[in-house]
């Protein structure tokens, strides 16, 4: 599990799901890399870990990733 904000460690996390990991992701609120988010099996906010809740579905990462480009 990785819980950063650093897109420096996408590579890392991309060559790692390649060789057959799942690579949960926690991500801040508001700013985060989309290779960070490509790269992880599930995802979820910050807050929603602290608070046990669901990671995010495809479509909710979808617009993350939209969101992300808008910016």
């Amino acid at each position: 599990m990785a819980i950063t904000g650093d897109r420096d460690f996408s590579v890392a996390l991309h060559q790692l799901r390649c060789c057959g990991f799942n690579i949960l992701f926690g991500c801040p609120e508001g700013s985060t890399s989309n290779a960070l988010v490509l790269a992880a099996t599930m995802v979820w906010s910050w807050n929603s870990l602290i608070w046990r809740q669901k990671p995010f579905t495809k479509s909710e990462i979808e617009d993350l990733i939209a969101a992300n480009l808008k910016k």
